[in-house]
């Protein structure tokens, strides 16, 4: 009877141990599952928010090669803050990225954005450089020197015209002329660069020293001082010009060249790395339902 009563409880006692065992293992399996489960979905949230900036980085790229086209033909300071702006956000969206992606493969490309980003940068500031000297040509050498030679002119054929010296007049009414007509196309080209609108000012440039040099021997000595002055001024709206001409050549060909450039292989790179990343969150998404199935059906196998 005592033999019959312990091999009864021993077989209870078995029994539940082995229930206890396989309540054990299926508690350590589905924690272990979740554990899995719980690494892949955040793995998968960095995925998205990666995603999600790379999405308004390529925004931001647009925008910035949009604003440095519009500050190109306008100049206006409100373009130039947005600019200001578009490089500030995208310095914060690169920082995003370097704490978001993990693999080596996705912070290569990062950084390789990166270093355009800071050239395209870099080049901007220089071609803001340039822009200025630009403008400072434009109205210190070009149109002040033009308007105040232009101005004396005047005078000096209105004079001549009252002092009955036609011959005299004749010369300075021509030199007026092509000074006048030079200024108009110095100042196209500034709002229109155009390599026409140089060789035109250069033209009228040689016709105005053409028609200027008999003056030297028809003047009174009483204005040879203001008629020099007319020289000078003419002189240095020449230079002024051809000055402009350089700066403006290089502020487009460092805008269109070298800006354009960086800005195609930033928005190229931006492409690869958005698809590298939606392939990353594509394969953590299958990952993690993977996961849950498993956990699904390892609990459904211990309940059986």
């Amino acid at each position: 009877m005592p033999a019959m009563h312990f091999n009864i409880g021993g077989r209870v006692a078995t029994g539940f141990a082995l229930v206890l065992l396989i309540l054990v293992a299926q508690g350590v399996a589905t924690i272990t599952a979740l554990r899995v489960a719980a690494d892949h979905f955040l793995a998968f949230q960095r995925a998205s928010a990666a995603t999600n900036v790379i999405h308004a980085m390529e925004s931001n790229v647009v925008e910035l090669q949009r604003s440095v086209l519009a500050y190109t033909f306008s100049g206006f300071e409100g373009v130039l803050s947005r600019i200001r702006r578009v490089q500030k956000g995208l310095q914060r969206q690169f920082e995003q990225l370097h704490a978001e992606l993990q693999d080596q493969r996705r912070q290569d490309l990062l950084k390789r954005m990166e270093d355009h980003f800071l050239s395209h940068t870099a080049n901007f500031a220089a071609a803001l450089e340039e822009h200025r000297l630009r403008d400072r040509l434009a109205d210190q050498e070009v149109d002040q020197s033009a308007r105040e030679a232009s101005r004396e002119l005047a005078q000096l054929l209105e004079q001549a015209m009252a002092a009955g010296q036609y011959r005299w007049s004749a010369h300075l009414g021509l030199a007026q002329e092509h000074l006048l007509t030079s200024h108009r196309d110095a100042l196209a080209f500034q709002g229109a660069p155009d390599a026409l609108l140089v060789r035109d000012v250069e033209r009228r440039m040689r016709l105005f020293n053409t028609a200027w040099q008999p003056v030297s021997g028809l003047i009174p000595d009483d204005v040879r001082e203001r008629v020099e002055g007319v020289r000078i001024q003419a002189t240095r709206f020449e230079t002024g010009f051809h000055s402009l001409v350089r700066a403006t050549r290089a502020y487009l060909h460092m805008v269109h060249v070298v800006m354009a450039g960086e800005e195609a292989e930033f928005a190229r790179l931006t492409v690869e790395l958005k698809e590298a990343t939606l392939t990353e969150q594509a394969g953590l998404d299958a990952r993690l339902h993977a996961t849950m199935a498993t956990a699904r059906r390892d609990a459904l196998l211990f309940t059986l």
